[in-house]
């Protein structure tokens, strides 16, 4: 596999999370996952940092150690190494604290990538207040939308009512992975009270965040392995007892590329206006329904009924939700527009029946 590519990495990490059997301990397997996940994110603001070579392709895993960390790339000299670069870069080795010291001010910020205890917070098997550290030091236009500040000090968090209302706010303010955390921890919340509908809820929500956290930025050099991450451990969660929520991990791979083909689209048509750093209200624009039925039910999840379920109403959910992201798809791929779903298709949903 050639190392020119920013992908070739980042298929790598995808690779070791899904290959990796699960052992008895839940906590610590999520957290050797994640592991892959945080060294890959500060692998890869590293490289941005260290920059391309003479072709203008980014530098191989070997060419970042040895700009970085000169007197270990001498052949022939005790502590050649050839290899170390490369396991960061698959996210299998953690760099130490000495090596991130050193590295502070050949490619600052990188660290950011790794330290942050926000990433605990994609742990669904550790117990629910276990991160509520975390949380407190999310930037506060994270916080706010899902607590009340008031409250942050003084007891343990509880996500604001109206959760719809809170993730649909959250979406507004992707940035790096804070957003997509905070709205894993709600799913959480979720699971900790037994609340399998709004579970399927809030993947929906979890699932347009999701594809805006991979669409720029340093998400964008880890996408298919956080995406492989939230395929194996979030998704999975995030279903009723009828419904799986994207059950194909191509599927989702693919929506996330359509959603990062129709923004430039849009953008370079004028649709979409410059979104500043941390505001994402435009982009969520696709996904609510604001700029086009189209691109809605083209970009939204995939829907699966549980094998063995006998509900017709979730029958029907999936029907509906799987004609409407295939309408929507075709009329995208066809590079045409339709804004409003057609009679047809409308037709077409009504003969689902909802009744259990």
């Amino acid at each position: 596999m050639s190392d020119n590519g920013y992908a070739t990495y980042d298929l790598k990490r995808a690779a070791v999370i899904l290959s990796r059997v699960e052992g008895g301990d839940p906590v610590r397997f999520a957290d050797r996952q994640i592991s892959v996940l945080q060294t890959g994110a500060w692998f890869e603001a590293v490289r941005l940092s260290v920059g391309s070579n003479e072709s203008w392709r980014p530098l191989t895993a070997y060419a970042v150690g040895k700009y970085v960390e000169p007197m270990t790339y001498i052949p022939g000299k005790d502590g050649y190494t050839s290899n170390k670069w490369s396991r960061y870069a698959a996210g299998i080795h953690r760099p130490t604290p000495r090596t991130l010291d050193q590295l502070d001010l050949l490619a600052p910020g990188a660290r950011d990538w790794i330290d942050p205890l926000h990433w605990r917070l994609l742990n669904c098997s550790r117990a629910l207040h276990d991160d509520d550290d975390g949380l407190r030091r999310l930037a506060p236009a994270i916080f706010d939308t899902l607590f009340d500040r008031a409250a942050g000090d003084h007891r343990r968090l509880k996500t604001k009512a109206l959760q719809d209302l809170c993730l649909d706010e959250l979406a507004a303010h992707v940035n790096g992975i804070e957003a997509l955390c905070a709205a894993v921890w709600v799913l959480r919340e979720a699971l900790e009270n037994s609340d399998q509908r709004t579970c399927l809820e809030v993947g929906a929500h979890l699932h347009n965040i999701l594809l805006m956290t991979v669409s720029f930025g340093v998400p964008f050099l880890i996408r298919t392995s956080l995406i492989a991450f939230f395929h194996r451990h979030i998704f999975p969660l995030a279903s009723s007892i009828d419904v799986i929520i994207n059950p194909s991990l191509a599927d989702l791979l693919a929506t996330a590329d359509d959603f990062l083909v129709h923004l430039t689209r849009l953008e370079d048509d004028g649709g979409l206006g410059d979104q500043r750093l941390g505001d994402t209200s435009e982009w969520r624009m696709m996904l609510d329904g604001s700029l086009g039925d189209d691109l809605c039910h083209s970009l939204s999840p995939g829907y699966e009924l549980r094998p063995g379920s006998t509900s017709v109403g979730a029958a029907a959910f999936v029907a509906s939700r799987t004609t409407l992201k295939v309408w929507g798809k075709g009329i995208l791929d066809s590079g045409s527009r339709q804004r409003a779903v057609p009679k047809a298709v409308r037709r077409q949903i009504c003969g689902f029946s909802f009744d259990d």
